[in-house]
């Protein structure tokens, strides 16, 4: 699953932007004041994060922030949208929008069906990796690397028939153990 495209419309000092993601690894470079933590900003609220009306620029009444995803067939994504009974749109993309407004309020939609921020944020905790400035330890954590590949490679399925396999060995294994215990006897 990658992010395709980011639109931004009122956070901070962008007015508009609309971003386009490359599948592979996106770099994101630029002076101070160039809008790197705006943009940071719009992704915090896409994932999830708490809003903040501080965020909402000059241009309007509200800030929009909308993301595009991409994912593959069988993508454990697919469960997920099931699950929280969103619709699915075009096979292999998912589309999540929201809203602040200067009350307070947002408005949240996956695939323009409005959700609440837990789902959101249960949609982050599940399938989102997000590291801010100075906040990515995990990236030197070694016992997170697998699960970092694993995730990227959309290995779910794998992981589960690996797991299981593992489980029959050492349950076999055991066994084995117990019957030439009981032979020696």
């Amino acid at each position: 699953m990658f992010l395709a495209q980011l639109t931004i419309h009122n956070i901070v000092l962008i007015e508009q932007a609309d971003i386009h993601f490359d599948p592979t690894m996106n770099v994101i470079t630029g002076a101070s004041g160039s809008g790197k933590t705006m943009m940071l900003k719009a992704l915090g609220l896409i994932f999830g994060q708490r809003a903040q009306k501080e965020s909402i620029g000059p241009y309007d009444k509200k800030a929009c922030v909308s993301a595009q995803f991409h994912y593959k067939e069988n993508h454990p994504l697919e469960q997920f949208l099931k699950e929280a009974h969103i619709p699915s749109t075009k096979k292999g993309i998912m589309h999540i929008q929201r809203t602040v407004f200067q009350q307070g309020k947002n408005d949240i939609s996956i695939n323009q069906h409005p959700v609440s921020l837990k789902t959101l944020q249960a949609f982050s905790a599940q399938f989102i990796i997000f590291f801010q400035q100075h906040q990515h330890t995990q990236l030197f954590d070694p016992e997170a690397h697998l699960a970092i590949i694993d995730q990227y490679g959309a290995h779910q399925d794998l992981l589960e028939k690996v797991e299981q396999s593992f489980q029959t060995l050492d349950q076999t294994e055991k066994s084995i153990s117990a019957l030439k215990k009981k032979l020696q006897h």
